[in-house]
């Protein structure tokens, strides 16, 4: 409210935020005082305060006489109905829909100020909200404290204390969209100053009727099924704090809060305004019980004279009954969130032999099928799982020579087949178990060197039958028991120096193998008996690869035996099958160093060819590191560097003297004992060759083959 004070002839002016008079008219004194409340500004925004702490006790509106509270219209259904965040329009009377604070100033029989009406946010326009509200008028109890207060004045808030801006919590009747009540001396039953504005005698409990007013259907605070009524209460200190406007007190404009802490505000107690509770099924009510006559009532007025509506309390009434559709096809029943379901019921009578319909009168009815299809060929029948059925009717005379076929009109038909298939290679009969017969003609000569065919036109062909198989190597014949023979020619030609193959363009082929076994000290030559043949030529020395006791002396003396072979023994565990041991278990290679000359390298190199089976086998070790060097006399010689050793099969060292020496290295082949052997066990050759400077002067002709146990 605007403090100054206006003539009686100053013009209206309505703020589009605050809606609320700025200056009254004189014609206003016609208005009930306190039962018309005023719509726009809260206890803030009418007084200009900031921050109103509105936590006084001076007036306190304590309480509701439930049995007072009148609903003028629809209770809270869940539907939108009103305007929140908008001014009142005028309903009806000559400025229907002009903006308004109070009926009053809505001109016009019956003309009313209210919320707009609406049925979605939209029809609000800016800033307003479409919700559900509720709108009546009770009696309330104001408590007054240790001292007497002046020019009383009420507010409900309307919008549901939603939250005001830059707020994330609603408070009350502080701020926002609320109606203001005034009350005159005699509703307050006090008069303490000059003017009609009621005042409040100290500790005194005054019953005062308000109303009506519409507020938001909400239940938050406490969430009890009950519609939440935020209220506050303003007062003076003294009579001059409030300054009204008409101190006849017929306007609520004439109240506000002396200071912003002349105030109190609260969630109203005793009012009992159902809530809905979200359960569609129920009528969500508050009744109690007329005093004498017992009768259900919602207030006094629903009472006999000089009784009163005792005990009211909030109930939720079962209202399924009105699900009732009154049709014999349906279901009736009442969902907590949907309301009333009518749920069509099921006629089949799982009898396919019905049509199944509903009679919203009698119900279900069942009525038989036709299954007559007018066919001569079918016989009609009708099944409860599937149906009409319609069997077709057997034709069949059993016998195999007519064709029985079925009119529609006359029933069977039974026409002789012709069993004539013009091809003389066939005899045409009819059985009359098998119908036609067609016996192929028996064109067989009985000679395997022809081909037996029948013409359609001519009968049986005899036609000789070609053995040649264009293959060089074969001689082609023909038995009249068996058919083509074809013998392979034989391209032995029983030499051992050639191999003998066929070819099928041009027949036999000898090609004469070859012998060279790249090895310098052998010559290769063939024989056409026993093959190839090896000799030592004598260009490369006399190494030799001999047993395990051969000392220096016997290789010296040409009185040392050759070692060709070395035998393993394998042991199968589980998947695996591997060599565990060989024999013999060492083995020496001796070679000549003719002629060498201090500073001369000196290798012995060892390696391996797989000859079959799989895998091939490690290398050979050399045992404790037994490399040893002789003089020709076979006396020990120190006339080298250390031997290396270095793991891939080749033993080296420097010459530090010259001369003629003989070398002697004592090989360990049980480095191949752990060796996962295939199917078919590995026959490895192990050749030792010695190389002087990079080129080789001996070796053992022979090698050395590693092979299984017999």
């Amino acid at each position: 409210m605007i403090k100054n004070r206006c003539s009686h002839v100053s013009l209206i002016l309505f703020i589009a935020v605050a809606v609320f008079l700025i200056c009254p008219l004189s014609a206003r004194a016609d208005t009930p005082p306190g039962t018309v409340g005023v719509t726009g500004g809260c206890v803030g925004n009418v007084g200009g305060l900031n921050n109103p702490s509105c936590t006084a006790n001076d007036v306190k509106l304590t309480s509701i006489d439930p049995a007072t509270v009148v609903i003028n219209g629809p209770s809270c259904d869940s539907v939108p109905d009103h305007c929140v965040g908008v001014s009142y329009v005028c309903q009806g009377g000559t400025t229907p829909g002009a903006a308004c604070t109070s009926t009053h100033f809505c001109p016009g029989a019956g003309a009313t100020c209210d919320a707009k009406s609406c049925t979605v946010d939209a029809d609000c326009g800016t800033g307003g909200k479409c919700v559900d509200t509720i709108e009546f008028s009770a009696t309330g109890v104001f408590t007054s404290g240790s001292a007497q207060r002046y020019d009383i004045g009420l507010y409900i808030a309307i919008d549901g204390d939603s939250a005001p801006p830059g707020k994330t919590a609603g408070d009350g009747a502080k701020f926002g969209q609320c109606t203001r009540f005034a009350f005159s001396n005699a509703q307050t039953n006090k008069n303490l100053d000059s003017d009609q504005c009621g005042d409040l005698q100290i500790s005194a409990n005054t019953s005062i009727p308000f109303g009506p007013v519409r507020i938001q259907c909400v239940d938050i605070n406490p969430k009890d099924g009950l519609v939440d009524i935020y209220h506050c209460e303003t007062w003076g200190n003294n009579d001059k704090e409030v300054p009204a406007i008409n101190q006849n007190c017929v306007e609520t404009e004439d109240v506000e809060a002396g200071t912003g802490a002349k105030c109190f505000c609260g969630i109203l107690a005793g009012a009992c305004i159902a809530a809905p509770d979200g359960n569609a099924c129920t009528t969500d009510v508050c009744l109690g019980t007329c005093s004498v006559s017992g009768a259900a009532c919602a207030n006094n007025t629903e009472c006999p004279s000089g009784q009163t509506c005792t005990g009211i309390h909030l109930q939720h009434i079962d209202n399924s009954a009105r699900c009732n559709d009154n049709n014999a096809c349906t279901t009736d029943t009442c969902d907590a969130n949907n309301g009333c379901v009518n749920t069509p019921i099921s006629c089949s009578d799982s009898n396919a032999c019905t049509t199944d319909t509903c009679d919203a009168n009698n119900g279900c009815v069942h009525t038989a099928i036709s299954c007559d299809d007018s066919n001569a060929c079918t016989t009609d029948t009708c099944d409860t799982n599937n149906g009409c059925v319609h069997t077709a009717i057997s034709c069949n005379d059993s016998n195999a020579c007519t064709t029985d076929t079925c009119d529609a009109n006359n029933g069977c038909v039974h026409t002789p087949i012709s069993c004539n298939d013009s091809n003389a290679c066939t005899a045409d009969t009819c059985d009359v178990n098998n119908g036609c017969v067609h016996t192929a003609v028996n064109c067989n000569d009985g000679n395997a060197c022809t081909t037996d065919t029948c013409d359609a036109n001519n009968g049986c062909v005899h036609t000789p039958v070609s053995c040649n198989d264009g293959n060089a190597c074969t001689t082609d014949t023909c038995d009249a028991n068996n058919g083509c023979v074809h013998t392979a020619v034989s391209c032995d030609d029983s030499n051992a120096c050639t191999t003998d193959t066929c070819d099928a363009n041009n027949g036999c082929a000898h090609t004469a193998i070859s012998c060279d076994d790249s090895n310098a000290c052998t010559t290769d030559t063939c024989n056409a008996t026993n093959g190839c043949q090896h000799a030592d030529n004598g260009s490369c020395g006399g190494a030799q690869i001999a047993p395990t006791a051969t000392t220096c002396s016997d290789f010296a003396g040409s009185t040392a035996a050759d070692l060709n072979f070395i035998d393993y023994g394998v042991k199968t565990t589980g998947p695996n099958t591997k060599i565990n041991n060989v024999s013999p278990g060492v083995l020496f290679y001796y070679t000549h160093l003719t002629g060498v000359s201090s500073g001369d390298l000196i290798e012995v190199k060892q390696t391996e060819t797989l000859v079959s089976g799989t895998p091939v086998t490690p290398l050979f070790g050399v045992q404790h590191g037994q490399v040893v060097l002789y003089n020709a006399d076979c006396s020990k010689s120190a006339a080298t560097t250390n031997p290396s050793l270095d793991g891939g099969g080749v033993v080296s060292f420097n010459m530090t003297a010259s001369g003629d020496f003989i070398l002697g290295i004592k090989y360990d082949p049980g480095t191949v004992v752990g060796t996962t052997v295939g199917s078919p066990k590995p026959v490895v050759r192990y050749d030792f060759v010695t190389d002087v400077n990079g080129t080789q002067v001996e070796t053992d002709p022979n090698g050395l083959t590693l092979r299984p146990k017999p």
